[in-house]
């Protein structure tokens, strides 16, 4: 019996391993197919989410102050090209157009490193106003006396160096918005990808306990099948080694409610009765063979005689106190007696 339900339960659980390997194969693909969108994701993916959005934020604010460096130097190389650059190393030969170019381009680099309350960006805006206001002095003298401009800047016929490096910064500025932009885009798209996982991860949060739900119900399905395997296998070898002999209660035995022997009420009616007919008998019996004369009538009657002297009886002091001991041993009798009994009977009627 124990062989063939060895076999039977080995086949179950041939079959049993077989949907649990093709639950879990299921369960592999879904996690390799949705990797990155599964419920247990959604805390990384959120938190890699702000990361890019701070990064995103932050090349989109150096974009903008690249892009407003770009039009600056763009529009210091304007006024280079208009009004002329100085040449290198002549200091005092320097055009105020050429020093205020100068100095904005400082400022400019100073403003990309420090905020506006550092001293030397201060002070080199408190010079660019200072020539500012000098250069429009000089305009509107120069509008009042347009004979005082006579002469022109001679044209040089090789670009002087801060023009040069204006040009060359340009350069390197567009560079830097060119990658800023591509970083920028980058980011984007990387945000999207994220945004698109959280947005699915609801979805796959049903799909994964559908297909978590299969996985757990056959494996506990073939945990219990293996288990019942293996007990039914030790039974098969305990039979076959005549240790495993089981015993089998068939009919088990129906125990009393309450017990039913001795009965304590039956017993102490009994016993009342019992001692009631005893304590007559005794009387009755006492009667019959100790005659006692109660009353003078019978006494006549018993002689014939006409006529009965009665003396009242004249008892020593032994008899009287042997008479008084009596009468207190049958009044503590009958009240033990008139107590015990009703105590027995009410417990007996208790018990059952």
């Amino acid at each position: 019996m124990s062989e063939d339900t060895t076999s039977f339960l080995q086949s179950q659980l041939d079959e049993a391993r077989q949907s649990l390997t093709e639950q879990e194969d299921k369960l592999r693909q879904f996690r390799t197919q949705h990797a990155g969108e599964l419920p247990e994701q959604l805390q990384s993916n959120l938190q890699i989410l702000g990361g890019l959005q701070i990064q995103l934020q932050a090349a989109n604010d150096a974009l903008n102050q690249t892009e407003q460096r770009n039009l600056y130097l763009r529009s210091l190389l304007h006024q280079y090209q208009v009004t002329g650059a100085p040449a290198p190393g002549d200091g005092a030969q320097q055009t105020p157009q050429g020093k205020l170019a100068s100095l904005r381009l400082q400022l400019t680099e100073l403003q990309g490193k420090y905020t506006d309350r550092y001293p030397d960006i201060v002070r080199l805006k408190q010079q660019i106003a200072e020539l500012e206001a000098e250069q429009a002095k000089k305009e509107t003298t120069t509008t009042r006396n347009p004979d005082t401009n006579t002469h022109a800047a001679p044209p040089d016929s090789e670009e002087s160096s801060p023009l040069i490096q204006v040009r060359s910064e340009i350069s390197a500025n567009e560079f830097q918005i060119q990658n800023e932009k591509a970083k920028i885009k980058r980011l984007e798209q990387q945000i999207e990808v994220y945004q698109a996982r959280l947005n699915a991860t609801p979805d796959r949060d049903q799909q994964a306990s559908a297909v978590t739900r299969d996985y757990d119900q056959s494996r506990t399905y073939y945990e219990t099948l293996l288990s019942k395997k293996l007990q039914s296998e030790m039974a098969t070898n305990l039979e076959k080694r005549r240790q495993g002999e089981q015993f089998r209660m068939i009919d088990p035995p129906s125990l009393p409610a309450r017990p039913y022997w001795p009965n304590r009420l039956v017993f102490s009616l009994g016993g009342l009765a019992l001692g009631l007919a005893l304590g007559v008998g005794i009387v009755v019996l006492m009667n019959l063979f100790r005659p006692k004369i109660y009353e003078a009538g019978e006494l006549v009657e018993l002689l014939g005689a006409g006529y009965v002297l009665a003396l009242p009886a004249f008892a020593t002091d032994q008899e009287s106190v042997q008479a008084r001991r009596r009468r207190v041993w049958e009044t503590v009798a009958a009240v033990m007696l008139a107590v015990a009994i009703p105590t027995i009977t009410i417990a007996g009627a208790l018990k059952h």
